[in-house]
């Protein structure tokens, strides 16, 4: 039934009705029924209970259900009257007339309490009844208080009779809340018959405004009555109370209760039916309404004709403000007009319906009646405007206005924008001016109307025509319309060879096919029957500021006329030599195959033209981007007029079906009449320190008189200062002469200003940067792809089909596979090119081979090794590597700068551009991870949250890709947030994110995937800051990626990292991956490590996507972008979250950390807690929350930290925080520090679990060996909580912060035992294994074991503690250990640069604790803690030094070996060929014959001879030819043992080798016997090594002087303090012996004297000669013997035996020292004393030197002086000596240097020979040294000449040479004596005496040292006289007189 239609009977039963109502009024209420509570004016405010007028009121007014208040006496107001609500804990009501708020009804604060409102002012003021609105009436007040929620109490209630034939109630009540705040009230509306019940819920709002609610009731048949309800009813929770209303929030007011019979009814009156209007004519639509409920809804309808179905007139969107212009609303009163006015253009029949608020369908709806309204059309859109003429500001414009449609005599009315009409006729011309603004841009809005044959005028429609100052722009408008498109017939816009889009108001899918055309809003595609385009319609209009307008779209395609599709066509006036711009916005839709290429052409009236071409603009974005094209141009000279079109550029390949492309802000600009020509950008980068040429140009500025114009320059752009002279010229256009600047070494802007008329016109700015250019590195990593994989992406291959790889890119039209492209740059810098070189001299610059034409049809047009990046020198681009193992050979590149010509710059050398290979180059395991290194910075994506989807829906930042959130659907340009990639329908593999699997705390979550584009685009960016307070610091930049493809793509996914200076912009360090591998689906760490420059702060990371190509690939999947800080990684144990147990809720904290020299060895470390894990760290308190070290390690047990009674106060995270010393006395820099992954400890629920306690057992320390035949060891657990039945609800052993093993989800909680550690798999050093158990409340226990693997070999490294052998810092893998072969090394050996040594050597300490796995050692992991901190002090803790075997590399040495348990030593010994060494065995049975090389057959190589010292020739039994010390004859015997303390020399051939290559030797040798042979090749005999046991040699691999102490297994028995070597063969009459040094250590040479009463120094064979040392004189001199070195000493009488004392072992000393190894001496370069060397051939063959010591006499000192030795049967070499008490001496000390010193040399040799003195230094400068040469009559001056060249043609030279000292001043003369000058002493004073004729001039005075004691100028008298107070010496006079000079020696006594 219809609820707005009543029956034909209704009149008839009210009638009846109202016969009947009074009848039955006793009985029941009737219908209508209303109760409004009464009241008159006479009546009381309040009804109070018990009064009469009280009593009288409840009588007649019935159905409220509450009791009514009980009032008391209530506070009185004069004014008010009393309040009357009781505030009783119960609901209640009570009758008034009025309600203030508390304030007015309690003055003075007198409230009591009695108020339903407790405090003043909660209720709305001055409430009033409804019926009355003047406050005579009654209404009642509700206090709900007590009543419980949601349980629906009745408040009111009536049951009322229904009359027969009543079909339709109404029941309604006025109800308002009288609360001021945010508090509503829930009322519900019931109506019960006898079969049905129907309710309605209303919430009152608060705020005291009376609102009318109803329920309206279709009667059922039958029905006699209704009961109506008003119920309280306010739901749980939308109260502040829990259960019961137990305040007074809810009271609310009732009046005019009433339930009626009621008729809707809804009238149009206006327009009349039948009425004719013109179309477009404002119709103004009206219908009176009556209906039952207020807030009733409409809507107006509309039908052609009578055939056809009601439709609803379309509603605003969004609905119009003018209400009365809305086709559809709500009413806001039950009775009253509607309104709607209109635009009308539709004539046919309209209605209006009107429908319950609740009946949106109108499905019960009243309607009016139809009218019908008839048009005449004169319609405005059938006006189409075009206008001729310039837009730019101050043109001409004609306006035309024209109709297609078929009117009969159009006429055309014009109209300003203020409605004054202009006249009528097709066309209206105007002028586009305007007084303001004076710039910018100018609107023009015009309106004309079309009248057809006298009938009715159209309304007027708007053309709106935009001019700008030196502007035009084509926006293709629709800023102002919701209009989709333009139609068809509207569109004003022609295309030659296209067709506008067929389109109109009925098209709602425009279908845009081949050549058509469109201006759109959006992008629609073309449905060609099997499929439609894959065209991109996000594409929106690009005008700033228009929200959604229109753009251009066009479908290309070939077409075929003549000219060109003038896709864009106009005209303005120029002006001949201006500038002028002409550019566009054009995005490209389309899919990756749609390609266009457009040129922007103008053609000037004077014939010229100028052109510019966009290249090639592609398709296929996920989000089409508009990009502005175009150029800017100088007008010619005479032209007038220019026609600007865009219009197609390139062949059929470009244009064809499918492409497509928009335009948008097509902008003509007229520049800058002042225009800056050359150069021609406003920003330039320069070389520093050159200079550019500037040249300007002046047209068309409107300057009036004559011009002149000048260069200005500023530092900042603001501030200008004139450059050069000004010039003047005339008025008109000009150009300006060329000005070149200053060179530019900072920012400079230049301008050009030009100034005519009293005005000044400035052109554009330019701003000139100055840059160097320097070297570059970029980390490269090679395609991941092999030869065959790449043949197979294509058919072909290189020429010749041997199977190579054709370069080439397919997708580019090219054959084969494309490797990856490694692109190099340099700075762009103005008026600069450059050249490529693959050499940094000479060479050919490397040419542009190939720029990747997609054209190219030659196999060999493709095989391209350098590639050039598109003519651009100052990049290049080069071919890729490929290796499936991340090899990549590093390269350089040298870029040389050129000019514009291409001529080098002078002076400029070319720039070296590095490729290295990268860190990490796809990497299946972690290299680096929060294992291994300090992690600053993670991005894994999120997602690790429980209720975290499975596809993220917000999207990320720093990723220029368009979000995909759907399952499956990442397409083209899209990347997607997911915790399993999509499959892309097969495309794709399924990944799960990455995580590091073994590392606590991981948790799987987010990757993101991305399907990339051929655009480079940005994949992840993150700002690194605060690492200026660092010192220079190292990170590494890593990620992990994977390819999604199950297949091989045609393009591979290729990444590039780009770090950057954000506060400079600039390009720090570029690392590329190449091309990753497909169809392997596997996560592969890339990175690269990157030292942080000096001043850098900041740091931006970018991956960017590297690669061209979208056909078929370069798609990956990223992970874990994280940046580290290259330093070690912190460790807790347990480092795993944790829940805490009450009953064991003692909390140990441990971590450790062991420092590589990042940090150093002084440490601070301190905990610190967190709430979140992320923010606000702060410093734990209490006992070591906070410590140092001095040894770099932080170890478990110092770092161990307690925290007692952990309870929820405790919840958070910790973590370990390790800096250098004093980093935490300050505000802390976290990126400068090393600190562990945080570990979440929370307090547990359950409290009564049994607290577990496992317990680890294992050695401390491990042999690679000690492995089972698995290669395990055995950790074993013992838990020690016995408790029966005790179980484990889960574990995992963790390894070095790896878990190893943990429990499955099968575990039965079986206590475990042990663990098996395959140690083969671990490094060499320290380890942390952890147990990790838990009990049923998940609450954990750890027990800890460190154990340390001693590595099979390491090296020692000098990196850590001087001399300190268990420090393992000093050694490559590790401190060793008894199963540990050791290596001693030098730092480097060459025959040019001989041996250089490390800065120090082991030197070994007295041992207080075993070695950690030797045979008596008990297992202590304390003394592992001391081994570990490198802790050696013999007096506290010192580590016995253990190794399986000791390699020593030539000038390796270690001190105090008798502490050293080893098994077997090895030396070697490298030495020059042809040249005497003379040396010592350093182990034990070693022969004369050892000294061959590995794996000769023939004893004779390399030849080696041999010689003894003082003894005989063991093969010719000759004795030594001079008695003093010789050497005896060389031999080459092979059975002459070499025993401890025996020194010989050997000289061995250079056979089979080089002659500057090293013979090396290793000892010992195991040979038993040895064969002998001719140089020919001819057998001799065989020899057998003696004292050989079992046929073997016995010690093998010992120290040599362990012959002489007490051994016990492989050590010393006790600690032998010294030994004694016998001397074999000695005799009396020898004066010198031969030591050989019996340690694999320097020997301390004063210690080793002084026991033995050695004096003096000793002599080095130096191979030809002996050179002689003596510390105790010579500073210089080495107190160290090096290891294998013999040397000679003097000595008197015989000697028996040399004793050796174990501390005579020293460490060795400085590296540079000449005692640092085995040695043929070279003369120390320190000039300490006088040295003078003797060089035949240009090579030093001997010196001596010579040492002052005023001390001393002229004789022999043997402590001091040293004899020359020779060697008798030797003398080649050219032997210097100075004759001392008639014997040669090398080292002479001198006390008189006034006396002269008679040199010799003994030798065969004969021709050119030089002397020359060197350390003339060590004397002062006026103290001169003369040689003499008495041969030749010859003195020369040796400071000035120190070099002395002569001729020897008698062998041995005696008396010849004569070096003597002097005071004569510089002069190379023969000093002649001057008899008639006297020079004398008198005690201590020189006196002088001269002739008469010739006085004294000057006198000085000097100390034999050349010290000037005494110096008088101008005497002129003949005797003078001076004191030396300086004491007794010998003092050089020289006195000058008028005549002549003498020099004089003085002895003062």
């Amino acid at each position: 039934m219809n609820i707005f239609h009543l029956s034909s009977n209704v009149i008839k039963l009210i009638a009846l009705s109202l016969i009947l109502s009074f009848a039955t009024a006793q009985a029941m209420a009737q219908i209508p029924f209303k109760e409004d509570f009464g009241g008159t004016a006479t009546d009381p405010v309040w009804l109070l209970p018990g009064t009469p007028a009280f009593d009288t009121w409840n009588s007649q007014h019935s159905g409220l259900m509450l009791p009514y208040a009980v009032l008391t006496d209530g506070v009185m107001s004069t004014k008010y009257g009393i309040n009357a609500l009781n505030a009783a804990n119960s609901a209640c009501y009570a009758i008034t007339k009025i309600k203030y708020n508390d304030a007015d009804e309690f003055p003075n604060d007198a409230n009591n309490g009695t108020n339903i409102n407790s405090g003043a002012g909660d209720h709305v003021d001055r409430i009033v009844d409804h019926t009355t609105g003047d406050g005579n009436g009654y209404f009642a007040i509700i206090s709900p208080q007590g009543l419980p929620l949601s349980s629906g109490k009745v408040i009111y209630e009536k049951t009322l009779s229904v009359s027969p034939g009543m079909e339709v109630l109404y029941f309604s009540a006025w109800a308002t809340n009288i609360r001021k705040w945010e508090i509503s009230t829930r009322l519900t509306f019931r109506i019960t018959s006898e079969t049905e019940t129907k309710s309605q819920d209303y919430n009152i709002p608060s705020g005291g405004v009376w609102k009318e609610y109803a329920l309206q009731y279709n009667v059922p048949s039958g029905t006699n009555s209704i009961t109506v309800s008003i119920i309280f009813n306010q739901p749980t929770g939308a109260s502040s109370e829990d259960t019961h209303i137990s305040s007074w929030q809810h009271a609310l007011a009732l009046d005019d209760i009433s339930v009626t019979e009621f008729v809707p009814s809804v009238t149009i009156t206006k327009p009349i039916s039948g009425t004719n209007y013109c179309q477009w004519h404002w119709m103004e639509f009206r219908a009176d309404y009556e209906v039952l409920q207020s807030s009733s809804i409409y809507k107006w309808q509309y039908r052609a004709t009578e055939e056809v179905a009601w439709s609803d007139i379309p509603m605003n969107d969004p609905p119009k403000e003018e209400l009365d212009q809305n086709s559809a609303g709500t009413l806001n009163a039950s009775k009253g007009t509607i309104a709607y006015n209109f635009s009308f253009n539709g004539p046919g029949y309209y209605r209006v319906l009107v429908a319950d608020a609740n009946d949106v369908n109108y499905s019960n709806a009243i309607a009016s009646q139809s009218i019908r309204v008839t048009m005449d059309s004169a319609n405005s859109d059938d006006i189409a405007f075009t206008y001729t003429g310039g837009r730019f500001m101050g043109d001409e414009v004609t306006l035309k206005a024209s109709t297609n449609a078929a009117y009969l005599n159009p006429v055309f009315k014009w109209y300003s924008n203020d409605g004054t009409y202009l006249g009528e006729g097709a066309e209206y011309a105007t002028t586009l001016t305007v007084t303001t603004p004076t710039s910018g841009t100018g609107s023009f809005d015009y309106h004309v109307t079309l009248q057809h044959d006298g009938l009715c005028e159209s309304p007027r429609k708007r053309v709106t025509v935009t001019a700008e100052n030196g502007k035009m722009t084509e926006d293709f408008g629709g800023c102002d319309t919701d209009q989709a498109f333009i139609y068809a017939s509207d569109n004003r816009y022609t295309v030659p060879g296209y067709s506008y889009l067929a389109v109109n108001s009925e098209t709602t899918t425009p279908n845009l096919g081949s050549t058509n055309f469109l201006i759109t809003k959006q992008v629609y595609q073309n449905d060609y029957g099997s499929g439609i385009t894959a065209w991109n319609t996000a594409l929106t209009d690009h005008t700033p500021g228009c929200g959604n307008g229109y753009f251009i779209l066009f479908h290309a395609n070939r077409v075929s006329i003549t000219g060109l599709a003038e896709f864009y066509k106009t005209t303005a006036y120029v002006c001949g030599g201006s500038k002028m711009s002409f550019k566009a916005w054009i995005a490209n839709p389309g899919s990756t195959n749609s390609t266009v290429d457009l040129k922007f052409l103008v053609k000037f009236d004077n014939g010229e033209s100028k052109e510019y071409t966009t290249g090639t603009i592609r398709g296929g974005a996920a989000t089409p981007t508009w990009h502005q094209y175009g150029f800017e141009f100088l007008v010619p000279n005479g032209a007038n007029e220019a026609t600007f079109t865009i219009v197609p550029e390139g062949g059929d390949g470009i244009w064809n079906w499918g492409n497509a492309f928009a335009m948008d802000d097509i902008e003509i600009k007229k520049l800058n009449s002042v225009q800056i020509l050359a150069p021609e950008y406003s920003e330039i980068s320069v070389l520093a320190g050159r200079s550019i040429t500037l040249k300007g140009s002046y047209a068309c500025g409107g300057l009036t008189g004559s011009l002149s114009y000048k260069w200005q320059k500023s530092v900042n752009g603001t501030d200008w200062g004139d450059e050069g002279a000004e010039t003047s010229v005339s008025n008109g256009n000009f150009i300006t002469n060329d000005y070149t600047t200053a060179p530019i070494d900072a920012t400079v802007y230049y301008r050009l200003t030009v100034s005519g008329g009293g005005s000044t016109l400035s052109s554009e700015t330019i701003k000139v940067t100055p840059v160097s250019i320097a070297s570059k590195t970029y980390f490269v990593c090679p395609d991941n792809m092999t030869d065959d994989e790449a043949a197979k992406e294509s058919g072909r291959l290189k020429s010749g089909g041997n199977g190579v790889y054709l370069a080439g890119m397919a997708t580019r039209g090219e054959p084969g596979y494309l490797p990856s492209l490694i692109r190099m740059e340099v700075e762009e810098l103005y008026g600069l090119t450059y050249k490529w070189y693959e050499k940094e001299f000479e060479g050919t610059a490397l040419e542009d081979i190939d720029e990747y034409d997609p054209n190219q049809g030659s196999t060999a047009g493709v095989e391209d090794p350098i590639i050039l990046s598109d003519g651009k020198t100052h990049t290049l681009s080069v071919q890729n590597e490929r290796s499936t193992e991340g090899k990549f050979t590093d390269r350089t590149y040298w870029v040389e700068i050129c000019d514009m010509d291409g001529i080098p710059l002078d002076g400029m050398a070319r720039i070296p551009i590095h490729l290295t290979k990268g860190y990490l180059c796809g990497s299946l395991e972690a290299e680096i991870s929060p294992a291994n290194a300090r992690r600053l910075s993670r991005a894994n994506f999120g997602g690790t949250g429980d209720n975290d989807a499975d596809i993220l829906q917000t999207p990320l930042t720093g990723i220029d890709y368009e979000q995909s959130t759907t399952l499956n659907a990442v397409g083209e340009g899209q990347y997607q947030v997911s915790k399993i990639s999509a499959d892309l329908n097969g495309g794709w593999v399924p990944i799960k994110d990455h995580i590091y699997e073994n590392i606590a705390n991981e948790e799987h979550g987010y990757l993101v995937a991305v399907n990339a584009t051929e655009t480079p685009g940005l994949f992840y960016t993150h700002r690194l800051n605060n690492l200026g307070a660092c010192r220079e610091i190292e990170l590494a930049f890593t990620g992990w990626f994977a390819s999604p493809l199950g297949w091989h793509g045609n393009e591979k996914a290729n990444l590039k990292f780009v770090l950057i200076d954000p506060v400079n912009n600039n390009i720090l360090a570029e690392f590329t991956t190449g091309n990753m591998v497909d169809a392997e689906n596997k996560w592969r760490q890339f990175g690269f490590r990157f030292t942080v420059p000096e001043g850098v702060n900041s740091l931006v990371l970018e991956i960017i996507n590297n690669n061209f190509g979208t056909a078929g690939g370069n798609d990956v999947l990223m992970d874990d972008i994280e940046i580290y800080l290259v330093m070690p990684a912190v460790k807790l144990v347990p480092a795993e979250h944790s829940l805490i147990c009450e009953n064991n809720n003692t909390v140990l904290l441990k971590g450790e950390y062991t420092d590589d020299g990042t940090l150093g060895k002084l440490l601070d470390y301190r905990w610190e807690r967190s709430v979140d894990g992320i923010n606000n760290w702060t410093l734990l308190t209490g006992d070591n929350a906070a410590g140092s070290v001095t040894n770099g390690i932080v170890s478990i047990i110092q770092s161990e930290y307690t925290i007692e009674n952990f309870d929820t106060s405790n919840d958070g995270y910790y973590r370990l925080v390790v800096g250098q010393s004093g980093a935490f006395s300050d505000l802390i820099n976290y990126d400068c520090v090393a600190i562990s992954e945080p570990r979440r400890l929370t307090l547990a629920d359950e409290n009564q679990a049994p607290t577990l306690k496992p317990s680890l057992y294992g050695k401390t320390a491990y042999c690679y060996d000690d492995a089972d035949s698995n290669g395990n060891i055995r950790i074993t657990n013992t838990e020690k909580n016995t408790t029966e039945n005790l179980e484990y609800s889960k574990y995992f052993w963790s390894l070095d912060g790896n878990i190893v093993k943990a429990s499955g989800d099968d575990y039965d909680g079986t206590i475990v035992t042990e663990l098996d550690v395959k140690i083969a798999d671990l490094l060499p050093g320290y380890h942390t294994l952890s147990l990790t158990v838990f009990n049923i409340a998940d609450c954990s226990e750890t027990s800890i074991h460190e154990f340390l693997i001693y590595p099979r070999t390491t090296t020692w490294t000098a990196g850590g503690d001087a001399n300190n052998w268990n420090d393992a810092n000093n050694w490559s893998d590790g401190v060793p250990g008894k199963c540990t072969d050791v290596i001693i090394p030098n730092k480097s050996m060459s025959f040019e640069n001989g041996t250089t040594l490390l800065p120090h050597y082991p030197l070994l300490l007295k041992p207080t604790t075993e070695t950690l796995n030797g045979p008596t050692y008990a297992t202590n992991q304390e003394n592992l803690n001391k081994q570990r901190a490198g802790l050696n002090d013999a007096t506290v803790f010192s580590l016995r030094p253990a190794c399986d075997s000791i390699t020593f590399k030539m000038g390796g040495v270690v001190a105090r070996t008798d502490y050293l348990d080893y098994n077997f030593a090895s030396v070697d010994l490298d030495i020059e060929s042809k040249r005497w060494y003379t040396v010592s065995a350093p182990l034990r049975s070693m022969y004369s014959g050892d000294y061959f090389i590995e794996g000769s057959t023939k004893r004779r190589n390399p030849t080696v001879y041999m010689m003894k010292y003082n003894t005989t020739n063991p093969q010719t039994n000759d004795n030594p030819m001079k008695l003093t010390g010789d050497f005896s004859n060389p031999f080459n015997t092979l059975t002459e043992e070499l025993y401890p303390g025996l020194g010989y020399a050997i000289w061995v051939d250079n056979e089979n080798k080089p002659s500057d290559a090293l013979q090396p030797f290793r000892f010992p040798k195991d040979s038993v016997k040895y064969d002998m042979w001719e140089q020919s090749g001819q057998y001799v005999n065989t020899v057998a090594i003696p004292n050989l046991i079992d046929g073997k040699r016995t010690d093998l691999g010992r120290f040599t002087y362990e012959e002489f102490i007490t051994m016990n297994g492989t050590l010393p028995n006790g600690y032998p303090t010294s030994f004694d070597v016998p001397v074999r063969e000695d005799d009396a009459a020898y004066t010198t012996m031969m030591v050989g040094n019996p340690f694999m250590s320097h020997v301390d040479f004063g210690k080793f004297a002084s026991t033995n009463n050695i004096t003096g120094g000793y002599y080095i064979w130096e191979g030809n000669s002996y050179s002689a040392f003596n510390p105790t004189i010579f500073t210089d001199d080495p107190n160290e013997i090096p290891p294998m070195q013999a040397f000679v000493v003097n000595k008197n009488g015989k000697i028996d035996k040399l004793t050796f004392t174990m501390d005579m072992a020293i460490k060795a000393p400085d590296p540079n020292s000449k005692g640092a190894t085995v040695r043929s001496v070279t003369p120390s370069q320190k000039a300490s004393a006088l040295c003078m060397d003797v060089l035949y051939e240009g090579v030093v063959h001997s010196n001596i030197r010579l040492k002052y010591d005023q001390s001393v006499k002229n004789s022999y000192d043997a402590r001091k002086d040293m004899w020359t030795l020779f060697a008798e049967n030797i003398k080649t070499p050219v032997i210097l000596y100075a004759l001392l008490d008639g014997k040669a001496a090398t080292i002479r000390t001198l006390g008189d240097l006034s006396q002269p010193i008679e040199l010799g040399i003994r030798t065969v040799q004969q021709g050119t020979m030089t002397l020359r003195l060197s350390g003339m230094e060590t004397l002062n400068d006026f103290c001169d040294l003369y040689l003499e040469d008495r041969t030749l009559g010859v003195v020369q001056n040796m400071r000035e000449n120190p070099e002395y060249t002569f001729e020897n043609q008698t062998g041995d030279i005696k008396g010849r040479f004569v070096l003597q000292t002097t005071q004569v001043p510089t002069g190379n003369g023969q000093i002649g004596a001057n008899s008639s000058i006297s020079i004398y002493s008198v005690k201590n004073s020189v006196k002088i005496e001269s002739p008469a004729n010739d006085p004294i001039q000057t006198v000085k005075i000097y100390s034999v040292l050349g010290e000037l004691l005494h110096a008088t100028h101008a005497i002129s008298t003949h005797t003078y006289s001076v004191d030396i107070a300086s004491g007794p010496q010998i003092v050089i006079v020289t006195v000058t007189t008028k005549l002549t000079q003498k020099n004089d020696k003085v002895i003062i006594k």
